[in-house]
């Protein structure tokens, strides 16, 4: 300090104790001074008047021990390291904005509620398996696939199966382990109860299972404790047995079994079984291998392709005819046209367009009532035949190998009187 400034001080602190001096002499009352210059003296509220940052009114500075607003005591040290408004000493988890007391449970593997349960919200059975498993993603094989309270307690991934109509390890299969002839019906059935009527009661054969047709095998396959009882092996206007010497399931037209495995009704076109029981690739039903020559289905004919039905038109050609056309579809692979024809001195003539998705080979059959000499009958298009002036007698045929596209059958006749005729189409 320089002299200038040591006089400057010593004539402030003479001019202070002069003034406190005539206060007392006049019978004042004792003042402080602003001892640390803060603007407050201890009279008034100056809790500290030796700390400058220590008056009322200042700011404190909590957990630090000093009573800095002079308010009696100072301001808590408040942590919340996870910025979430809840204070450590409250919070469950203060690294971690997303758990605190009041948020919403998420399947997150965290306690977010801080309500001390982890994902409770997603595990409503209680079984200990949340919906979004322990991978935490929903849609994925460590799911609870049924978190009902009802049922679900006993479903979830890693659960022994047992036998009760439910999937209880959530692999999307119910009942596996119990039908293991795989059948489709399990040993405790649908209702998932052992003991009822839909059980397979052998699980050991895939053709015994309840509700299904049971033949003449003497065996009960449909599991309701009776033999046969949907074949009539007496035939009084029910099922007939055949006996099946091929073993392809289909008995034949022979003597009646017991033992067969196919019941037929006698009453029924074409009834008669297997059209061949000495082979086992031939019976009602089975695959048709076209133009082999051999008829597989027993439907009477070896199928000729694999054409699917033909789109047929039909149309008059001459006034004078004026007798419509009827279109009759047949059974697979067969068309029937009947049709009425005048004959008069022009010729008259129904036509036919038939097309076809594919190739053939196509019979027609034409069953000509009139006199053959006045018949004229033309194939042409895709395919090309012809009769004309027939002197035979019976049906008049023709076989074509057609490709794909139309075929247009003209019918005609002149100077004769009016025939009836029927026309069959068969393309398989």
């Amino acid at each position: 300090m320089s002299n200038n400034e040591q006089r400057r001080a010593a004539r402030l602190t003479l001019l202070l104790s002069v003034s406190l001096l005539y206060i007392t002499s006049c019978g004042g009352s004792s003042v402080t001074s602003d001892v640390d210059y803060d603007g407050w003296r201890s009279e008034e509220g100056d809790c500290d008047d030796n700390d400058a940052t220590v008056f009322p009114g200042a700011t404190d500075v909590p957990g630090n021990g000093i009573d800095e607003d002079c308010n009696g005591s100072d301001t808590p040290l408040v942590i919340d390291s996870d910025g979430d408004g809840v204070p450590a000493d409250q919070d469950c988890d203060d690294n971690d904005f997303n758990n605190a007391p009041g948020l919403f449970e998420n399947c997150d593997g965290q306690d977010n509620d801080c309500d001390g349960l982890i994902d409770e919200d997603f595990d409503e059975d209680g079984d200990g398996v949340t919906t979004c498993g322990l991978d935490l993603d929903f849609g994925t094989n460590d799911d609870d696939c049924d978190d009902s309270v009802a049922t679900g307690v006993n479903n979830y991934p890693g659960n022994v199966e047992v036998c009760d109509g439910q999937d209880n390890d959530c692999d999307l299969l119910v009942d596996e382990l119990f039908d293991e002839d795989g059948d489709g019906t399990t040993s405790c059935g649908a209702d998932g109860i052992t003991g009822t009527e839909d059980d397979d009661c052998n699980d050991d054969n895939a053709n015994i299972e309840p509700d299904i047709w049971d033949d003449c095998d003497g065996v009960d396959v449909n599991c309701n404790d009776l033999v046969d009882e949907d074949c009539d092996t007496g035939g009084s206007g029910g099922l007939f047995c055949y006996a099946d010497d091929d073993q392809d399931g289909v008995g034949g037209s022979g003597t009646v079994e017991t033992s067969d495995t196919d019941c037929t009704d006698p009453g029924e076109s074409g009834s008669t079984g297997d059209c061949n029981d000495s082979n086992d690739a031939i019976y009602p039903g089975a695959i048709e291998t076209p133009g082999n020559g051999v008829d597989e289905d027993c439907d009477g004919a070896d199928q000729q392709s694999d054409c699917d039905g033909p789109l047929v038109t039909a149309s008059e050609g001459s006034s004078s005819s004026g007798n419509p056309t009827t279109l009759v579809t047949g059974g697979s692979g067969h068309v029937a046209l009947s049709g009425t024809i005048d004959c008069g001195p022009n010729g008259d003539h129904d036509l036919f367009s038939v097309s076809f998705d594919c190739g053939g080979p196509v019979s027609f059959v034409l069953d000509w009532a009139g006199s053959e000499s006045n018949l004229n009958f033309i194939v042409s298009g895709a395919a090309s035949s012809s009769e004309t002036g027939s002197s035979t007698t019976g049906p008049v045929e023709t076989s074509t190998v057609a490709s794909t596209g139309s075929i247009v059958v003209d019918i005609s006749c002149a100077n004769g009187s009016a025939t009836s005729y029927e026309l069959l189409i068969d393309w398989d």
